[in-house]
């Protein structure tokens, strides 16, 4: 088992890394045209189950969404970091 190698593709690595940035944009982008929908509803809605909804989708966008963005990014970065150091130990 000592003698055989792995071999890492960086250039895929790096890729599915920016990848990640990607999808990690594009969540957020829609989020955020959904949460514009949601203040905009919010100004001449006056239902109980919207309003429920609205604080729901406040929680969610708000704490919840970022959280989760954040994790995305760190995964990411966390790739980009794997690679240099390996990187640093090809011969």
């Amino acid at each position: 088992m000592a003698d055989e190698r792995i071999d890492i593709d960086y250039a895929q690595a790096l890729a599915d890394a920016e990848q990640i940035q990607t999808i990690v944009n594009n969540i957020d982008e829609a989020v955020q045209t959904l949460d514009k929908g949601f203040k905009n509803a919010k100004e001449y809605t006056n239902l109980k189950w919207f309003t429920e909804m609205g604080e729901e989708w406040d929680s969610f966008c708000g704490s919840n969404v970022p959280a989760t963005l954040e994790a995305m990014k760190k995964s990411k970065e966390n790739i980009e970091a794997a690679v240099a150091e390996m990187q640093q130990y090809e011969g």
